[in-house]
């Protein structure tokens, strides 16, 4: 996955720490294959109302520990 999140029309959405959020964004582990099976279920349920990343590229932009990300799901609003 790219460093970001891509909308429907394939612009990334979080190109800068500076970027307000449009929609909450849920970060999780990328390396994690549980994680991504949840993540590929939860974005058909969310329709497109939550954006997900990989926390290896986006936590550091939240200044959140690689402890608190490697243990759970970190939902940002």
């Amino acid at each position: 996955m790219a460093a970001a999140e891509y909308d429907t029309a394939g612009e990334s959405r979080l190109s800068t720490p500076e970027d307000k959020l449009t929609r909450p964004l849920m970060l999780f582990d990328g390396d994690c294959g549980f994680c991504r099976y949840w993540v590929a279920r939860w974005r058909v349920i969310t329709e497109g109302q939550v954006d997900f990343a990989p926390a290896q590229e986006e936590a550091s932009r939240f200044r959140i520990a690689k402890e608190s990300w490697s243990r759970a799901v970190q939902l940002i609003m």
